[in-house]
């Protein structure tokens, strides 16, 4: 799929057709887990599968404890709504039983009661718990002797290297420079900020004269992709005033610098580039004000609540800038952090490989192995488990973990499904492998693109 085609449609899980690739973006306040938890009975409902068969992958145990409650209120919520009168209903269930009878009211109550009894096996597992589920279940469809014991929590192990690394190099003034700048002078506050590379097994990129203004660019492109169609939007609005606009700048505002064109051309671009500071001075409150006064009157106000929502959504990008001013700053120090991640992940994998265990992250490795490998066998038993995946908070998913449900749930294969919830936002490049270029692929992979929003109805709370 080109990008000038993907299109992000507000979701309405009632609408969500339930196979292919879908790829959700969730910014916090958007009813996420409200969502999450409804597309979960609509699955269970019209899909008739256990609540076993529906995969659904977080990246903390929090989180899927989290999910785990939410499912379960939400099941019990649909099942007693069915001994109430249909008027009372939520327009879910309606859909489902009432206006496409995809399933009966009794068949809805033995498949809503299961999957509540079912809870305390439900699918809901950490990246790292599934990955390591699959690699001892399917050991006999991977033809490896598995005589290496998984454990779970090899923080000990790595806490140990970075306590030699520390040592090695506390002599070191440009080492103890680079722990200062990036503020983890001590083995603990160095281990929470680089756990994730750390548990990492992909070759790290990390930003450097050569690639930083790429890195930078590419953080930017999935917020600027998602907000396509509203830039589209805006630009068809200013090109029919482009006159007015120019004139009244240089009348006006003459000493702000404007090129109106450029500015067009940046709305109407596919790929993100840096004009951000033309586009932020011709969006200005008190300027978009004066602009809207050349509208037609007919079309004044639903043309300047377009331009207002679009750089509201844009403004969301700050926190962006702020990450990638952030990676410019630390630019120098890059390399000496790296070497020290490398030091000790190199002395942790010799101590795990001495005493005889296996980590989460050697498992999720395995399983990229096996799977990038073509084990047609043990891609079947896990589609075959799992026909439907759910993965959430997305954007923290690395490249190595996305091939692996790319491969196991193909974007054409209308037997499977995998729905990726993520916050573009979120994407920036993570120094753990580069998040943004996975999320960036996701999103050209994804079949189907929507948006979770949050609308105001009087005094209640809708959730879409």
């Amino acid at each position: 799929m080109k990008q000038d085609e993907i299109i992000f449609s507000p979701l309405d899980v009632i609408k969500l057709p339930l196979a292919q690739r879908h790829l959700i973006e969730a910014s916090a306040g958007t009813g996420k887990t409200f969502n999450i938890t409804r597309i979960a009975v609509k699955v269970l409902l019209v899909k008739q599968i256990s609540i076993t068969q529906l995969l659904i992958v977080t990246f903390t145990k929090a989180a899927t404890q989290e999910l785990k409650a939410r499912i379960a209120a939400t099941l019990q919520e649909f099942l007693m709504m069915l001994d109430e009168s249909s008027e009372q209903w939520d327009p879910l269930l309606t859909n489902i039983i009432i206006e496409n009878q995809l399933v009966t009211s009794k068949k809805a109550r033995l498949i809503l009661r299961q999957a509540i009894l079912e809870m305390d096996e439900a699918a809901i597992f950490t990246i790292n718990s599934f990955c390591g589920r699959m690699i001892t279940q399917s050991s006999f469809l991977t033809h490896r002797p598995f005589e290496q014991s998984i454990i779970d929590d090899s923080q000990s192990i790595y806490m140990a290297a970075i306590h030699d690394q520390f040592l090695k190099y506390q002599n070191n003034e440009l080492y103890r420079n680079s722990l200062s700048v990036f503020g983890v002078e001590t083995p603990e506050g160095f281990f929470a900020t680089f756990q994730n590379v750390l548990f990492n097994n992909l070759p790290i990129e990390y930003p450097n004269e050569s690639n930083i203004d790429r890195l930078i660019t590419q953080s930017f492109q999935p917020m600027f992709a998602s907000l396509k169609s509203t830039r589209r939007q805006c630009s068809m609005i200013l090109s029919e005033y482009i006159d007015e606009i120019k004139t009244l700048f240089e009348t006006n505002y003459a000493k702000v610098n404007m090129d109106v064109d450029r500015v067009l051309h940046w709305l109407d671009a596919d790929e993100y580039f840096d004009d951000e500071g033309l586009v932020k001075a011709l969006f200005h409150g008190t300027r978009l004000k004066g602009i809207a006064k050349h509208f037609a009157v007919s079309n004044q106000e639903d043309y300047l609540e377009t331009l207002k929502t679009f750089i509201g959504s844009w403004k969301q990008t700050d926190k962006i800038k702020m990450k990638t001013d952030e990676m410019r700053h630390r630019l120098p120090h890059y390399r000496h952090i790296v070497k020290l991640i490398t030091d000790i992940k190199v002395q942790a994998s010799d101590d795990k490989q001495r005493q005889g265990v296996l980590d989460h992250a050697d498992t999720v490795n395995l399983l990229y192995q096996e799977i990038s490998s073509g084990n047609a066998q043990l891609i079947e038993y896990i589609r075959t488990q799992y026909p439907i995946a759910l993965i959430d908070e997305f954007q923290d998913t690395d490249a190595q973990q996305y091939s692996i449900f790319h491969q196991v749930y193909p974007p054409q294969n209308l037997d499977v499904m995998l729905l990726m919830i993520g916050d573009p936002k979120q994407a920036i490049y993570g120094f753990r492998g580069g998040d943004v270029f996975t999320y960036l692929s996701a999103v050209k992979d994804a079949r189907f693109h929507c948006r979770m929003v949050l609308q105001y109805c009087g005094f209640r709370l809708v959730y879409r």
